[in-house]
């Protein structure tokens, strides 16, 4: 009523549900108090300061809550939305203290769809059509901290240390105090490590868990580098790296601001392998089993005194690489033998001193001697080779580390009872074009055998030599026959020599293995006969 006297109101409460806090406003007298006329608008500025009040966090300010007859005042602040979410005005109640009686008012807001009054600078109102007016959404604080890694390759392989540079860059106005979390998810996760360049600080978390590191203060357009270090591994794998930077600005402690990034981490094999394993004629003579006498073993060392038998093992390494690797060497390991042997290898394939660049999809061979002896002359038992096959490699550019890729190598059978064939071809050094074409039979076994030999003639050489015979051999002994070729052509391959060796006891041809000069196709063995010049 214009002639009812002014109302002074102790407090107001305005209570929110969701994510803004209580806000209480006080009554404080004003120096100068307002005696506007009737009707009139006024607008009122409070600064707002954090307390606790029943338990709770809440916002309040002082200011005039005494209130003249048609008046309105409208109260303006500032406050920093913190918590994300929806927040919604619920109620508001008014506080009177008075020396007669305490009065609380409590006016809930119910929603509308009416159009209703929003006040901004200067008293300017405006109406909003909105679902609730009394609602506010509250977005997450957009982050400005980026996450980028550096120098990323376009493939990662096996059995290399990889190391990823990520940098984080403070695009914010203000310092930022930063931490950092790292998490690497997949099968077999191996621990990872963090270095802060600036600190020297290492982190080395645990297989798959995550580990976090503080960055320190972050100036304002400044960055920092970390270095993410994963050990190698020995198998493919795809591995999940999530990366979470959480954050404040100096000057807005309170409020925690998150920036998260994820990749996907590939490791792929840089080479894979077939290998082909033939039998070679060893040098030495075999050890007769009617003089035979194994010597004394030399210390702790055991002396072989058994059958010697050689082979070659081709492998043939193609790179599956997505850019060009250089090869430092190529070896091969024993891993383990089995059957009563011992065994050696010799590297038959030589790599460059400045290494061998491999390119994508191409195929390289290597060739290495096996050497195996049996223990002892009395074994009979079948024996086996575990080796593997070991690459050393670089990235093709400079200050890079050499790695090592082991590929695994089928179980090798080196030595059994069963009679064996083996062919071999050398050049003569009197006739010219004249190629030697020998057949050595084995036999390890603990009997005696027969075998039937037949050679028949080709339209492609003609030979010298026995063209039916029958051999015998006694047991652990290997004879050799030897047929002279005369090759009708130079500079191909000539056959096939049809040649076949029966063991006359079981009926059975045993099939010739091939050595160096020579290949088998679906027809039988063929010959390399060099050209002219060669000879």
């Amino acid at each position: 009523m214009p002639t009812a006297m002014p109302v002074t109101m102790a407090e107001v409460r305005l209570n929110f549900e969701g994510s803004l806090k209580p806000l209480v406003l006080r009554h404080q007298p004003a120096a100068d108090e307002r005696t506007e006329n009737v009707g009139s608008t006024s607008l009122t500025k409070v600064l707002l300061s954090e307390i606790i009040q029943d338990g709770k966090a809440s916002l309040l300010g002082e200011t005039s809550l005494t209130f003249r007859p048609g008046q309105t005042t409208v109260f303006e602040f500032n406050t920093a939305l913190r918590e994300a979410g929806d927040g919604t005005a619920v109620s508001v109640t008014f506080i009177m203290n008075t020396d007669l009686f305490d009065l609380e008012y409590t006016h809930k807001f119910e929603p509308t769809t009416t159009p209703d009054v929003w006040w901004g600078a200067n008293s300017v109102k405006k109406r909003i059509v909105r679902l609730n007016s009394a609602a506010i959404t509250v977005l997450p604080k957009p982050p400005k901290l980026e996450l980028r890694f550096l120098g990323l390759q376009e493939q990662y392989y096996t059995n290399e240390a990889i190391i990823l540079q990520l940098e984080v860059v403070n695009g914010e106005d203000a310092d930022a105090i930063v931490h950092l979390d790292i998490r690497i998810l997949g099968d077999g996760a191996p621990a990872v490590e963090l270095k802060v360049p600036a600190s020297n600080d290492t982190e080395e978390g645990e297989n798959g868990s995550d580990l976090g590191t503080s960055l320190g203060t972050v100036a304002c357009a400044a960055s920092t580098t970390i270095e993410i270090s994963i050990p190698s591994v020995d198998l493919p794998a795809v591995y999940d790296i999530s990366m979470k930077a959480t954050y404040s600005l100096v000057s807005d402690l309170e409020t925690s601001i998150y920036r998260s990034m994820a990749m996907q981490l590939e490791v792929t094999s840089p080479f894979e392998a077939n290998y082909d394993f033939s039998p070679r004629i060893h040098a030495d003579m075999w050890p007769s089993l009617f003089t035979h006498v194994e010597g004394e073993d030399v210390g702790t060392e055991v002396q072989a005194h058994g059958l010697a038998q050689k082979w070659c093992l081709t492998a043939r390494y193609a790179s599956f690489a997505a850019d060009d690797l250089i090869v430092e060497d190529v070896d091969v390991q024993i891993l383990g033998m089995n059957g009563g042997i011992q065994s050696y290898t010799n590297k038959l394939t030589t790599i460059p001193e400045d290494g061998l660049k491999v390119t994508p999809k191409s195929l390289e061979e290597a060739q290495f001697e096996v050497f195996t002896q049996k223990i002892s002359l009395d074994d009979r038992g079948t024996a086996t080779l575990d080796v593997s096959l070991a690459i050393k490699w670089r990235r093709d550019r400079e200050d890079t580390a050499v790695n090592t890729t082991i590929l695994g190598v089928p179980r090798l059978l080196v030595a059994s009872t069963e009679p064996r064939v083996l062919a071999a071809v050398s050049y003569s050094t009197k006739i010219p074009s004249m190629i030697h074409f020998d057949v050595m039979i084995e036999n390890p076994s603990n009997h005696f055998l027969t075998f039937g030999i037949t050679m028949e003639p080709s339209e492609k050489f003609a030979f010298s030599g026995v063209k039916q015979s029958t051999l015998q051999l006694v047991p652990l002994s290997r004879k050799t026959m030897r047929f002279r070729l005369l090759p009708s052509v130079r500079g191909e391959w000539i056959g096939p020599v049809h040649c076949v060796i029966r063991d006359r006891y079981f009926q059975k041809v045993l099939k010739i293995a091939p050595t160096e000069g020579m290949r088998v196709d679906k027809e039988g063995i063929l010959i390399w006969v060099p050209p002219e010049d060669d000879f």
